[in-house]
C-alpha cells in the first residue's frame, strides 16, 4: 500500500504526491461506497420506496462531469510540478 520514503528532495516529492493522491481515493473511495450503501438501505423496496426520474437533468448531468473535472485537475497540478522538477537536472 505504500512505498518507502526516498533519501531526495525529488523522491520525497514524489513520495508525498503518492501519499496525497492516496488519500483523495482513499476518500472518494468512502464517499461513494457510503452513498452507495446508504441508498440502497434507505430506498429498499421493502420499505415501498418509489423509483426517481433522473432521466435529462442537465443540473446532476453537469454536476457529475465538472466535480470530477475538477478533483482532476486538482490531482494533476501537484504531480506536474513533481514531474517537471524530475525533468530539470541542474
Amino acid at each position: 500500500m505504500n512505498m518507502s520514503p526516498g533519501v531526495t528532495s525529488t523522491s520525497n516529492q514524489i513520495f508525498s504526491l503518492h501519499m496525497t493522491i492516496l488519500w483523495i481515493c482513499v476518500a472518494i473511495g468512502v464517499v461513494v461506497f457510503g452513498v452507495m450503501f446508504w441508498s440502497i438501505f434507505a430506498h429498499r423496496k421493502s420499505r415501498g420506496a418509489k423509483p426517481a426520474n433522473f432521466h435529462e437533468n442537465t443540473v446532476v448531468e453537469v454536476l457529475w462531469t465538472i466535480i470530477p473535472l475538477a478533483i482532476l485537475v486538482a490531482m494533476a497540478i501537484p504531480a506536474t510540478a513533481t514531474l517537471v522538477e524530475m525533468y530539470d537536472t541542474t
